[in-house]
């Protein structure tokens, strides 16, 4: 275990950070032209363009598309800007469609209300899509209020931040049923949401299991029964178990994970420009996990 002071005492900070989530192929090419049958309302079309005349049929390019995950937005052309706006507006086209015969239309009526709002504020700097393509009306639903809820709700930094003091570390071996450990500590880190989990690997890069945590409730040292009880800011000690498969550690990993919406917008513009301009949606995912890093070492 002195190999493991080594190693701990000698840690230099770097910070990975990883989005998981899986992404879709495009269905749609931007700059292409379609010929778009919709009657009216239908149940995947949606106007921007409050009492601009529909045609039941016409040609329609795609000029923008693009994908939405949490605050983040990218274009097709892989431009990405964060934003809580962004969040809103994915959390709305995320929702149901209700444009059937009697329906409350609540989605269309939310995309009515707030996807010039969201233009003007962020999608504009998007390639392809300017401030002109849609318009703006008033119209009331449920999704607004749900939506500034949710983004209201989401961290906009999900890193972990390490604010160990490294020359205040101590080891210390420890014993608990008969079984020694040795405690690293204290730890401190800063996060948003909740630690999902800790992760410390061996020098054969095997997550070393058994590994347990503390804290101090004054003089007091109190166990972690979950991981998740760890608080931002708040000192932690980390218990490795004795091993002959551990002389050193390579890694300590600390992961948070945050549930996100996540969509792909497809921006349509009449070919003529003198009719409505529309969107549709792909890849909705009400609830999409995205997660974070932070590796010491």
């Amino acid at each position: 275990m002195n190999k493991i002071k080594k190693i701990i005492i000698s840690i230099a900070i770097s910070i990975i950070t990883i989005c998981c989530f899986h992404t879709n192929s495009f269905s749609w090419e931007v700059n292409k032209s379609y010929n778009i049958s919709h009657g009216g309302y239908g149940d995947t079309i949606y106007c921007v363009e409050y009492l601009e005349t529909s045609p039941v049929s016409d040609d329609y390019t795609v000029v923008s598309i693009i994908k939405f995950q949490g605050i983040e937005a990218t274009d097709h052309l892989g431009k990405t800007l964060k934003s809580k706006e962004n969040a809103k507006m994915a959390y709305i086209l995320c929702q149901e469609s209700d444009h059937g015969t009697g329906g409350s239309r609540n989605l269309q009526h939310a995309i009515w209300n707030y996807f010039k709002t969201w233009l003007d504020s962020v999608g504009e700097l998007f390639h392809g899509i300017s401030g002109s393509f849609a318009d703006h009306d008033s119209f009331k639903s449920p999704y607004l209020k749900e939506g500034e809820d949710y983004k209201n709700g989401l961290a906009e930094n999900l890193e972990i931040n390490d604010k160990t003091k490294k020359d205040e570390l101590t080891f210390k071996t420890r014993e608990i049923d008969n079984k020694k450990y040795e405690r690293i500590g204290p730890f401190n880190w800063e996060f948003p949401e909740t630690l999902s989990s800790i992760q410390v690997h061996n020098e054969s890069k095997e997550n070393i299991n058994g590994v347990k945590y503390s804290r101090f409730d004054g003089t007091e040292e109190k166990m972690y029964s979950s991981i998740s009880e760890i608080k931002s800011g708040k000192n932690f000690y980390i218990w490795i178990p004795f091993s002959s498969k551990t002389q050193k550690i390579t890694t300590i990993t600390g992961q948070i994970y945050q549930n996100v919406k996540t969509v792909t917008l497809i921006c349509l513009k009449n070919d003529k420009e003198s009719y409505q301009n529309y969107i549709t949606r792909e890849d909705r995912r009400r609830d999409t996990s995205i997660c974070r890093y932070r590796n010491i070492l």
